[in-house]
């Protein structure tokens, strides 16, 4: 290449790297498709990170072997497909979260906002929805447990929960961020953005875009700080998203927002380092939802008149998706781990998908009838702002006085029907098990050793004479454990439980049994350790 030719492409290069890429301005319709391809995200991340190869995903904590084994599959092709949504299917959050802040912006901008008027009309749009899905939900435990009378127990020994997810502060509540339906953690941290949005709005109206920067650093420099100190992710919580919500503001408030190529391509390789280092993983969220804006953008604009009307389609449908695809999932992802093939995998994650698209429409349409034929409109909201009422009122049994510490601290259970029969096919190993000032901390990996998978429900076990006091345990990727036994589906393997309050257990000497369910029984496994409180 000659001198010349050299330069050409540096001029070259350098116009590209200089050119603008405009936010265009979202109406209705094209926020709608951009619900459609993020709900497409969650549902497929859903499916397929539970699914071997299990890659994991950096969403409520980090680890840089996530990535690693992302990158790996690159070597697979047939892998690829079902490992980007498993990894970065999640994502599709951020979208979600943007839209929110964008809509409420173009709505709210030019008028002000009557308080109680605006948190009762988020309340009465959200709760319907959601306490149909609880209702599904009920249906499918009576199908999953044998009966009605099984699944009555089981929901019961749930009421915890679910008052929890109703009053939205599961996400702030060690060990309830993903009880009863994993993707319904998203629910609480988006009414906390309601909750605080006026004051967002306002303050930016006053104060302009430095506020939204100073809010943005604030809420992540606090996640990092506040993260060792307290048992819940903070990643679940609005501290750490506010700034994507920033974002959706400001882009609302802005209209065409211009960034050059060569931002884009510095946002890229930001989003690649902050899986790769902690210290840049809480800015990961947002780089990652400028570069999404921007595929959304191109596959928007390019999108043939069919697929953006079934886009259209399922966008308008997104909010009943995501509230039942959860618990939607376990029979079909269970039938794609038996056979174990990636395009058996894909064909039952498409039949999967269909099913949920199905059921959410009729659920629409449902709610829809109960809104407009039975009730009417302004009863209907009556009702529904009744229901919210009684549901507060109800739980406020659970807010009992808690210290500080209490509040964030995960505390053992009474387990009243233990299990009779112990489980000796178990591979198993403690990395780490010790208590400091009574505060519990423990890591390992178990797996079925006979049939060569992991269990499907995990509890640690205290027992002390007749009583066992249970402790649940967080899933973790375990690729070392998959690597020394050649085996892809132990990749879920790992378990850990951190800052577990054992200060309302009497001193003595407890057994430590892991609580798994085997054949839909109960069973022990004997971890041969014992514990002095």
């Amino acid at each position: 290449m000659t001198s010349r030719q050299s330069k050409q492409v540096v001029a070259t290069v350098r116009k590209w790297f200089n050119r603008q890429f405009t936010f265009i301005n979202l109406t209705l319709e094209d926020t709608t498709f951009y619900k459609g391809l993020a709900i497409l995200m969650i549902v497929l991340h859903n499916f397929f990170h539970w699914v071997p190869p299990l890659i994991g995903e950096n969403e409520q904590n980090f680890d840089s072997k996530r990535f690693e084994n992302y990158v790996h599959l690159f070597l697979q092709p047939e892998y690829l497909f079902q490992a980007t949504f498993s990894f970065l299917g999640h994502y599709g959050v951020q979208i979600f979260l943007f839209l929110s802040a964008y809509g409420l912006t173009k709505k709210y901008f030019s008028s002000n906002i009557n308080y109680y008027q605006y948190i009762k009309h988020r309340l009465i749009k959200i709760y319907p929805p959601f306490i149909f899905s609880i209702l599904i939900w009920m249906i499918y435990m009576s199908i999953i447990y044998g009966g009605i009378p099984n699944a009555v127990k089981v929901i019961i020994s749930y009421m915890d929960s679910l008052l929890y997810k109703l009053t939205f502060i599961s996400n702030f509540i060690p060990g309830e961020l993903y009880t009863i339906n994993g993707p319904w953690w998203f629910v609480s941290l988006i009414v906390q953005f309601y909750i605080i949005f006026p004051y967002m709005l306002k303050t930016y109206k006053k104060f302009g875009e430095i506020v939204l920067l100073l809010l943005s650093v604030a809420g992540l420099f606090l996640s990092a700080y506040l993260q060792t100190y307290v048992n819940i992710p903070l990643s679940g919580t609005i501290l750490m998203h506010l700034p994507e919500l920033s974002i959706g503001l400001l882009f609302a408030a802005k209209g065409n927002v211009t960034i050059r190529y060569w931002s884009i391509v510095v946002i890229t390789i930001i989003f690649v380092l902050s899986n790769l280092y902690q210290i840049l993983w809480y800015v990961s969220f947002s780089s990652v939802l400028i570069l999404l804006l921007v595929l959304f953008q191109i596959t928007l604009l390019k999108s043939n008149r069919a697929i953006r009307k079934v886009i259209l389609f399922i966008g308008a449908i997104s909010m009943y998706i995501f509230y039942i695809n959860g618990f939607m999932r376990q029979p079909w992802v269970n039938s794609a781990i038996v056979y174990d093939q990636w395009y058996t995998t894909i064909l039952i994650c498409c039949l999967f998908v269909l099913i949920v698209i199905s059921v959410a429409y009729q659920m629409m349409q449902v709610i829809n009838k109960l809104e407009y034929d039975l009730f009417g409109k302004t009863n209907y909201e009556k009702v529904v702002s009744i229901f919210i009422l009684l549901i507060f009122l109800s739980s406020i049994y659970l807010l009992k006085p808690l210290s500080y510490v209490e509040m964030f601290m995960e505390k053992p259970t009474l387990q009243k029907n233990v299990a009779e029969q112990y489980y000796t096919n178990a591979l198993f190993h403690l990395d780490k098990l010790y208590v400091k000032k009574k505060i519990l901390f423990v890591k390992g990996w178990v797996f079925d050793g006979k049939q060569g998978r992991v269990f499907k429900k995990i509890a640690l076990i205290l027992n002390n004479k007749q009583k066992f006091y249970r402790i649940e345990l967080d899933r973790e990727i375990r690729p070392d454990v998959s690597s020394v036994f050649k085996n892809n589906r132990l990749e879920a393997s790992g378990f850990y439980a951190e800052r577990i309050n054992l200060k309302s257990l009497k001193e003595g000497t407890y057994k430590i049994l892991l609580l798994i369910d085997e054949d839909d029984k109960s069973m022990f496994i004997d971890l041969n350790r014992n514990l002095k409180l």
